[in-house]
C-alpha cells in the first residue's frame, strides 16, 4: 500500500470512528451498555487500525507534512456528523473548515 494512501485512509477512517462513537454515546443505555455497544466499539478498534496505518504512513512521510494533513480530520468529522448524525454546520464551524484547508494549502506550498 502507498504511504501517502494509508495516511488518507487514516485520516477518512477517523472521521467515521468519530460517529460511531457519537452515536454509540447517544444510546438509551447505561453508561456501561453505551461503552460496550457495537458501535463504540467498532469506533474503538477503527482507531487502533488507523494507530497501525499512522505507523506504516510515518515510515516515508516527515512527521510535520503528516500532522498538517491529520488537521483536515476536523472538516471530515463536521460533513460527516452533518451528514449521519444531522447536526448543524454553523459559521464558526464553516469559518473553521475553510481555515484548516487553506493551512493546509499554504504548508503544501512552503
Amino acid at each position: 500500500m502507498n504511504h501517502y494512501l494509508a495516511m488518507t485512509a487514516g485520516i477518512l477512517l477517523t472521521g467515521f470512528a468519530q460517529v460511531l462513537l457519537k452515536r454509540g454515546a447517544m444510546g438509551n443505555g447505561s453508561w456501561l451498555q453505551n461503552f460496550f455497544n457495537w458501535r463504540t466499539l467498532t469506533g474503538y478498534g477503527i482507531f487502533g487500525f488507523v494507530t497501525v496505518l499512522n505507523l506504516y504512513a510515518l515510515q516515508a512521510i516527515d512527521l510535520k507534512t503528516m500532522s498538517a494533513w491529520a488537521a483536515s480530520t476536523y472538516v471530515w468529522v463536521i460533513v460527516l456528523s452533518w451528514k449521519f448524525l444531522k447536526e448543524k454546520i454553523d459559521g464558526r464551524a464553516a469559518l473553521g473548515c475553510v481555515l484548516i484547508v487553506l493551512g493546509i494549502i499554504v504548508f503544501n506550498q512552503i
